[in-house]
């Protein structure tokens, strides 16, 4: 309801799913309640939904993520499972040229929790940042053609310079574009190094 009310505000209402295949309780199945995506409203108006799967880049800018896994890939098979674990990030809306940007700044520590194929940490460092960057970069896009601001980024524009976003939401109802995100960096720094869970040869 909060959000409902803040003028630069977009609300989201989680849906909720039954999973009745990944739980099991003395070797029958044991239905589960799951977050299958999310409901939009702008201004009380609902824009549409969006799957868990479209929205996998979001967990990255949301401070209360403790810990969630990854797999790295090369090509299509998995090389190995990272967790990736309590996100640092900043949003900065910059206006230049009389044009709004957005850079994104991410940092996250991580541990391998499954080696399939042994690489340098560094390699694994910079596929796993590849890879966050990739799923924020989609995610917001999806927002885009939904025109929900899935990242948050309103607010922040909003609450640097209240003007320029008065300004632009005169001229439409919805003010983000794909361009808007010029810059999204990711840093992944390995923790635990070399005490693997779990090693396949």
């Amino acid at each position: 309801m909060a959000q409902l009310k803040e003028p630069s505000g977009t609300a989201i209402l989680p849906s909720l799913t039954i999973d009745y295949k990944d739980w099991y309780e003395d070797k029958k199945d044991h239905p589960m309640l799951r977050v299958s995506g999310a409901y939009f409203f702008d201004n009380r108006e609902l824009r549409g939904w969006l799957s868990e799967d479209d929205l996998k880049g979001t967990r990255w800018i949301q401070r209360q993520l403790e810990r969630s896994p990854v797999n790295i890939p090369v090509g299509q098979t998995p090389v190995a499972t990272l967790i990736l674990m309590k996100p640092h990030f900043i949003v900065d809306p910059k206006l230049e040229n009389d044009k709004i940007h957005f850079d994104i700044r991410i940092g996250l520590k991580s541990y391998v929790d499954l080696m399939i194929k042994d690489l340098p940490e560094s390699t694994l460092e910079k596929m796993a940042a590849q890879l966050v960057k990739k799923e924020v970069i989609d995610s917001y896009k999806k927002g885009v053609t939904l025109k929900s601001d899935v990242l948050m980024l309103e607010d922040k524009l909003y609450r640097k310079y209240p003007d320029k976003w008065r300004e632009l939401s005169k001229k439409s109802d919805f003010i983000l574009t794909d361009e808007m995100l010029r810059n999204v960096d990711v840093t992944i720094t390995m923790v635990n190094s070399g005490k693997y869970k779990q090693r396949v040869h």
